[in-house]
């Protein structure tokens, strides 16, 4: 990039460089949202826009999938700003980039030094990621400690979100990962439950008959 271009720049504000590269994302130009991060790093090495800027661009290379790249980038920002609001996605993302590049050790080690004390979540969706994550990773590892560690997160939402419309869905997951890897029995049990209590809903219904077959 030229100094004239890199000039043309200086008028503007942190926020507008992290904005236009936020608009590039979700144009799915992954290229021209990590040029505006960089510039915005460059250009304002102090912006308060920076930790995030780190994530955007490690979460761009994910999506190019230059997976090491990515794992570089979560990595640097889960330890240089572990207080920020998106620290459980970037530890998600740095997990699924060290499995997609089939390093499942080095995966497993990340997860034990990094893991957040929970996950913060409402709307589920995030556990139900960290599901397929981690369930991976236990099948490549072996290692128990992953799945329990899972059962607490999920038990964690059940006890704090009694009256979420995501509840059934995630007694549903904990379900799953008893019957399908820590207690079968256990599992069942909670599908009878979900049965009585949530027959009426077809898509879960249908979800839970894909499991216990």
């Amino acid at each position: 990039m030229s100094a004239v271009e890199i000039t043309s720049f200086r008028g503007e504000e942190d926020r507008e460089v992290f904005s236009s590269g936020m608009e590039q994302i979700g144009e799915e130009s992954w290229g021209d949202a990590r040029a505006q991060f960089n510039l915005l790093l460059n250009i304002y090495p102090y912006s308060s826009f920076v930790p995030l800027s780190i994530y955007e661009i490690g979460y761009c290379y994910y999506n190019e999938g230059n997976f090491t790249t990515a794992r570089d980038h979560f990595l640097k920002y889960m330890r240089d700003y572990p207080a920020y609001e998106f620290f459980q996605y970037a530890f998600y993302y740095l997990l699924k980039s060290e499995i997609q590049a089939d390093n499942y050790n080095e995966a497993l080690t990340l997860y034990r030094e990094l893991r957040p004390l929970h996950i913060n979540d409402a709307s589920g969706e995030l556990y139900e990621n960290f599901y397929t994550v981690l369930t991976n990773l236990y099948e490549e590892t072996k290692d128990r400690i992953v799945l329990q560690d899972l059962l607490d997160e999920i038990d964690y939402y059940l006890n704090n979100n009694r009256d979420s419309d995501r509840y059934p869905y995630m007694l549903f997951l904990k379900g799953r990962l008893l019957y399908n890897y820590l207690d079968s029995a256990a599992g069942k049990d909670i599908f009878n439950r979900i049965r009585d209590n949530y027959g009426y809903d077809k898509e879960l219904m249908s979800e839970m008959g894909k499991v216990a077959q």
